[in-house]
């Protein structure tokens, strides 16, 4: 057998492997610290791959119905998160696209330790009309939001320097 079979066969093994429909999955691990900016650069940037990004988590889930006096309740998000008082704006939305150019708010920047982001940055809430940022609260296991700040006004204070 020539070396230039072998390589094709191997080449050939790569493919079928990697292949979709062998039943291996093709994923993508986020990291924690990979900021809601990153991946919505990364999502406007890879346009045909709607249906893997939806999978991975770039859009904001649809909203779910967390009990019947939640709906008028404007505190809670529609993924039923908490309000948490920030300097963010309110920025009436239609469309994710509406929040693209706004960030966090000056107090969730840097992100403190017993948080983690939720992986669709700054979105628009259908039931607020807004554009929010959410955040798990890890120590109680719970979802919080806040409004998003207009990236023009964004800043982030030193995890030294400013508390």
């Amino acid at each position: 057998m020539s070396l230039a079979s072998v390589w094709i066969a191997f080449v050939f093994l790569i493919l079928f492997a990697c292949h979709p429909s062998s039943g291996q999955r093709i994923s993508r691990i986020h990291s924690i610290k990979e900021g809601p900016a990153q991946k919505l650069k990364e999502s406007k940037s890879a346009q045909f791959l709607l249906p893997v990004r939806e999978k991975l988590g770039y859009f904001p889930p649809e909203c779910s119905r967390i009990s019947p006096n939640s709906d008028q309740d404007l505190l809670i998000s529609c993924h039923g998160g908490q309000f948490q008082q920030s300097s963010g704006l309110r920025q009436p939305c239609r469309t994710h696209a509406d929040c693209y150019n706004s960030r966090e708010p000056y107090e969730w920047c840097p992100l403190e330790e017993d948080y983690l982001w939720t992986d669709w940055g700054c979105h628009c809430d259908p039931k607020i009309g807004s554009c929010i940022i959410e955040r798990h609260f890890k120590t109680l296991s719970s979802l919080e939001w806040t409004f998003c700040t207009p990236t023009r006004e964004f800043r982030c204070r030193s995890p030294i320097n400013d508390p």
